[in-house]
C-alpha cells in the first residue's frame, strides 16, 4: 500500500469519525464520552496525517509494522502469499487467496476455518546490513 492510499484511507476514516461525531451530537446529545472519543480518535489520525509519523527504527533493532486488514474492506491481490488471522486461533497462518477461497501456503483450502477475518502482508524479515552484520555471530552466517 502507498503513502498516498494510506493517505486516502486516512482522510476517509477522519471524515467518518467527525460525521459520526455530528450524528451522535444531533440524535443522541447525552453520549457526551461517545463524542468525545470519535473526535478524539479522529484528532490522532489527523496528527499522523499532519506529518506525526512514526520514524524508521535504527537497523539493529530488526522490526517491522504489521497492518492487519479486515477482509471485509479490502482483499489481497490474488495469489498474494499473506499472514491470516482465524477466529479462535492465537497464531496467524500463511496463506493467499485465490480470487474465491482462502487457502494455505501448501495450497491446502482452509475448509470449515474459510473465514478469515483479517489478513496482513508478509513482513520482509530481518535485513542484514554493515551495520547489523557485525553483531551476527560468524557461525551462524
Amino acid at each position: 500500500m502507498s503513502r498516498a492510499d494510506y493517505d486516502t484511507e486516512a482522510r476517509e476514516l477522519t471524515d467518518w469519525l467527525f460525521a459520526q461525531a455530528d450524528i451522535y451530537r444531533k440524535y443522541a446529545p447525552g453520549l457526551t464520552d461517545d463524542i468525545q472519543r470519535f473526535e478524539d480518535a479522529a484528532a490522532l489520525i489527523d496528527s499522523y496525517r499532519a506529518g506525526l509519523v512514526p520514524v524508521k527504527p535504527h537497523p539493529l533493532m530488526q522490526m517491522e509494522l504489521v497492518r492487519w486488514v479486515r477482509s471485509g474492506v479490502r482483499m489481497p491481490d490474488a495469489g498474494e502469499t499473506v499472514l491470516l488471522f482465524f477466529p479462535g486461533n492465537e497464531i496467524p497462518s500463511i496463506g493467499y487467496h485465490d480470487g474465491e477461497i482462502w487457502r494455505s501456503a501448501e495450497d491446502i483450502p482452509f475448509g470449515c476455518l474459510n473465514a478469515a477475518i483479517y489478513w496482513a502482508e508478509m513482513p520482509a524479515g530481518p535485513q542484514i546490513t554493515d551495520m547489523s552484520a557485525r553483531f551476527v555471530p560468524e557461525d551462524a552466517a
